[in-house]
């Protein structure tokens, strides 16, 4: 287990939710869909952390200026800014996301919002592992880049499996 899941009390069983029968097949058989965070974020009255995945930071440093040459592309000319280098926004690394949600859920609820269809997930820690190997064969895989975050959601416990 990584250190970032080492904190997270995670239940012995998840669901996930479908609204077609084939889906839910197509998922115990393996064809996982991952969602990209991007998506999540537009879905509206579903979560309500609007700022997961977002950063912000300052170093304290005057940021560099370059003048280039519009003609020639050459730089022409360096200074410095006046003001600390400064970011806010996202992480231009694509988040992969596959939401499950806590067994103690309503699921009357999520059933009408989500699809009849539920799989329930015995030992997600196993599932996070085999997706992990599979995501480590791909070209753009870092080490440990898949994990398990608990997410807080309108009125429920909505459990991701992120990588990017």
């Amino acid at each position: 287990m990584s250190p970032q899941n080492a904190s997270i009390d995670m239940p012995g069983s998840l669901l996930r939710f479908f609204e077609k029968e084939k889906y839910a097949h197509d998922f115990i058989a393996g064809q996982l869909r991952f969602g990209l965070l991007e998506y999540y974020r537009t879905i509206e009255d579903q979560r309500e952390d609007g700022g997961e995945g977002r950063v912000s930071f300052e170093w304290n440093q005057k940021a560099p200026e370059v003048t280039v040459d519009r003609r020639t592309m050459q730089i022409v000319g360096h200074a410095q800014s006046d003001q600390n280098i400064h970011f806010s926004g996202c992480s231009l690394n694509p988040y992969y996301i596959l939401c499950t949600s806590h067994p103690d859920v309503n699921r009357s609820a999520l059933a009408n919002k989500y699809g009849r269809f539920v799989v329930c997930i015995n030992g997600p820690q196993n599932l996070l592992g085999r997706i992990k190997t599979a995501w480590q064969s791909h070209e753009w895989a870092l080490s440990g880049s898949a994990l398990s975050r608990q997410l807080s959601t309108t009125g429920m416990d909505c459990w991701n499996r992120t990588h990017t």
